[in-house]
């Protein structure tokens, strides 16, 4: 008797023991730190915590692992409800564009009733972006659509069969414009990132209203928000993965938040030859530690304001604040 209960007792040990390594296993499996296996792009953006288990402050660039490629956007593809046509600089009525609802977005009745965006600029940037393709012996040329809403830039620009990087901060803006895309046939020609851009990686808050400077995300300040107002922010610099080419175009129409992110570019304008910078400088000014950076930065890499890119004379740097609402930085240098 005594010899089975010994039997008995071993067996349940083993069986309990077996048990233990196989749950143990399973568990640290779906450990996130299992092995140390590296960061998802989905855990990339969040914040550090200290021993205590607060959220730390900012997180610099210099401390965060190497940024996951895999920031492409993905499009549901039910945003194609509300299309038009877009007239493309000498091509006519050449493409078709797709809009967020006229009646819950400002800029669609305007890209509805006139099938145009911004054709003082549009015309000008497009003229350009031909004959910077067209200089003998240079690499092929792209547009870095920063801040792309509904994506008039990148549609005309790709199909005048350049390719581009569109970011934008909204979701929704990105789902229009991949729409608009997948109509024209034109999907493969353009890179969708909904991200901010800045110099930090961090929760940047999209303001309600377009002439508002999007904020960091404070959940002490600003409470609970919804998921459609909170954003990861990247820099530039963190994008050259993602850029095609070896020079660029690059419009910049972010809402005073353009310091932020040539703060992050350095090493974005080191590798990559960015021929002009199109900026909207009508905000730009309004912040005047931006402005100094701005200037700084630009013209230290041999850059100088214009009206139009076709202009012989440039703006000068010590009358910024009277310059137009929109600049052209060419490089000269």
């Amino acid at each position: 008797m005594a010899t089975v209960r010994k039997l008995f007792i071993t067996n349940f040990l083993i069986c309990l023991v077996v048990t233990s390594i196989v749950f143990g296993y399973i568990f640290f499996r779906q450990s996130p730190n299992f092995l140390q296996r590296p960061l998802s792009a989905a855990r990339f953006f969040q914040a550090e915590r200290d021993p205590a288990g607060r959220d730390s402050p900012a997180v610099k660039v210099s401390e965060q692992p190497k940024m996951p490629v895999d920031l492409v956007f993905k499009s549901n593809g039910s945003y194609d409800k509300f299309c038009t046509f877009l007239k493309v600089p000498e091509y006519g009525n050449k493409a078709v564009l797709c809009t967020l609802d006229p009646t819950k977005d400002g800029n669609a009745p305007i890209l509805q009733r006139d099938h145009a965006w911004e054709t003082h600029l549009i015309n000008p940037t497009m003229a350009a972006l031909k004959r910077f393709r067209e200089q003998p012996g240079k690499p092929r040329l792209s547009l870095f659509d920063a801040g792309c809403n509904h994506g008039v830039f990148t549609i005309t620009a790709a199909v005048l069969g350049f390719e581009v990087l569109a970011i934008d901060t909204i979701k929704n803006h990105l789902e229009v414009v991949a729409a608009s895309l997948k109509k024209n046939h034109l999907t493969s020609m353009v890179t969708l990132v909904n991200r901010a851009l800045s110099n930090e990686h961090r929760k940047v808050l999209i303001p309600v209203h377009h002439t508002e400077m999007a904020d960091w995300y404070d959940p002490k300040t600003h409470g609970s928000q919804p998921p459609d107002r909170l954003v990861d922010a990247v820099t530039m610099d963190d994008l050259i993965p993602l850029v095609r080419t070896k020079r660029v175009f690059l419009k910049m129409d972010i809402e005073r938040s353009e310091g932020r992110a040539l703060r992050g570019a350095s090493k974005f304008f080191a590798e990559i030859e960015v021929v002009c910078v199109l900026m909207e400088w009508e905000w730009v000014k309004q912040i005047d530690e931006d402005r100094r950076f701005i200037l700084e930065f630009l013209t230290d890499r041999g850059y100088q304001a214009y009206r139009q890119p076709t202009d012989t004379s440039h703006l000068p740097a010590d009358n910024s604040m009277s310059w137009p609402h929109d600049v052209y930085w060419l490089k000269t240098a």
